[in-house]
């Protein structure tokens, strides 16, 4: 044993030799050894199966050695023909080890583990060390995620725990971390994205592999709700590769997934507030006014004034006089809706009330710079989107007689072109489109007064 420690020592792995290593490496004494290759999957790619086979062959039959050999079946790919070719020829006897993954959770996980089991029954791993380090990686993550919602948290972890499998277990595998970095579940429908059966005939036997091997990954991650690689898991991606991370490099995932979770929470919470009144004939008016308040105050930042505008009417109908105390705490809030939220914001909204308030509070967060860059994009691409309309509507006659003096005076060789654009919502069907051409008629009708000039200007600028 001692002597061949210090053989080791002196020729490294046997996976690493090549050829002329090996050559070398059989000219040394070593008679009647115990000779142990493991990870055999991972030798280097100058080896292959046959000359390791023939390697075992001369050790066994010249040197008289008894030769153990460990490897992951699984992972040998395109060496599975050559392995099988020669493993009757050279292997005596054979020992298959298949741990039950629950014997492996009980011996790589810690008893405080944050690792979610039923992950990793679905990942079916089978690795002790791979857990460990899994569980590992985990634990170091936790402590990081105690200020953000429950389920916020879970979800993370549920992530690190997919990602951390595919980097400890499929680490060798290049394909399976360059098929995670950009996996996305919607554009991958490997049914739908099978080659046709002439270009699956042109395929060679590695591209068939590499597809195969990539429709697993894709069962894997399919069954354990993994949808898309986005900037958060590309964050934990990186943690991975570096092997640190800090609250700060998560911050912002932290702050969208906290609000999405509330954000869920407050629709969950609404539709049962609605069940007590639609999945009943019992005389629980009571209750359901009392339940649909409670929500609405609860959450109340995470509501659309659509949302407002059918609980104000429920109640007025109910002869209740809530839906005032619902209106008012609504409006006292600063409301920052985003852009895909404002489209449509007030199509669904039937009270006046509601309409004016929600034009008062997007016009608080206007800029009036703004106007003049969305006018000269929807000039200058020939068409709009329908939150430009949105903004357009929100300004009045004044405002844009106000706009024409000023701020459209710095595109002053595009004057016309601007002016005969805003009038050209005239003959358009849109409702909104009309009241935006009706409030700049009004403003040009006011400069038009103004001047003899500009009365011709205008004559000139609508023929």
């Amino acid at each position: 044993t001692e002597v061949f420690t210090e053989i080791l020592d002196k020729s490294g792995k046997i996976g690493d030799l090549g050829r002329i290593g090996i050559k070398v490496w059989m000219s040394l004494d070593f008679e009647n050894s115990i000779i142990v290759i493991d990870d055999l999957e991972r030798r280097s790619e100058d080896l292959s199966i046959r000359e390791l086979f023939g390697l075992c062959t001369e050790l066994k039959e010249q040197k008289h050695c008894k030769i153990i050999l460990i490897l992951n079946q699984d992972e040998l790919n395109k060496d599975v023909e050559d392995f099988e070719r020669y493993r009757e020829k050279v292997i005596d006897r054979e020992l298959k080890l298949e741990p039950d993954i629950h014997e492996v959770m009980k011996h790589g996980l810690t008893e405080t583990t944050f690792v979610p089991k039923h992950t990793l029954e679905k990942l079916k791993v089978d690795n002790i060390r791979a857990v460990q380090k899994i569980d590992a990686f985990v634990t170091r993550l936790q402590p990081i995620l105690q200020d953000i919602p429950q389920k916020a948290q879970d979800h993370i972890i549920k992530q690190a725990t997919v990602l951390a499998w595919f980097y400890f277990v499929r680490d060798k595998q290049q394909i399976a971390w360059d098929f995670i970095r950009t996996f996305n579940s919607s554009s991958f429908q490997y049914k739908n994205w099978w080659p046709s059966n002439k270009q699956d005939e042109e395929m060679s036997e590695e591209a068939r592999l590499k597809f195969k091997q990539k429709e697993n990954y894709y069962d894997i991650l399919n069954q354990c709700g993994y949808l898309q690689t986005g900037p958060l898991q590309l964050d934990i991606i990186q943690a991975l590769e570096f092997g640190f991370f800090s609250s700060e490099q998560f911050k912002d995932h932290f702050k969208n997934l906290e609000h999405k979770y509330n954000y869920d929470e407050a629709r969950e919470r609404y539709e049962q507030a609605w069940d007590i009144f639609h999945s009943s004939l019992e005389n629980n008016q009571e209750i359901f006014v009392k339940e649909l308040v409670s929500v609405f105050k609860s959450y109340i930042r995470f509501f659309l004034p659509r949302d407002l505008d059918v609980c104000m009417k429920v109640l007025k109908n109910l002869g209740e006089s809530k839906g005032k105390d619902l209106f008012q705490a609504y409006f006292k809030l600063d409301h920052k809706w985003s852009h895909s939220q404002e489209f449509g914001l007030l199509s669904d909204v039937e009270d006046m009330d509601i309409q004016k308030q929600v034009k008062i509070q997007i016009k608080q967060n206007y800029d009036e710079k703004k106007l003049l860059e969305i006018l000269v994009l929807m000039v200058q691409n020939g068409g709009w989107s329908p939150k430009d309309i949105e903004r357009l509507n929100l300004v009045t006659s004044d405002e844009w007689y106000e706009f024409f003096l000023k701020d459209l005076k710095h595109v002053k060789e595009k004057f016309v072109r601007y002016v005969r654009f805003l009038i050209g919502f005239t003959s358009h069907e849109g409702k909104l489109e009309r009241q935006i051409a009706e409030n700049v008629e009004k403003a040009l009708k006011k400069l038009a007064s103004e001047s003899r000039i500009n009365e011709t200007r205008i004559l000139y600028w609508k023929s």
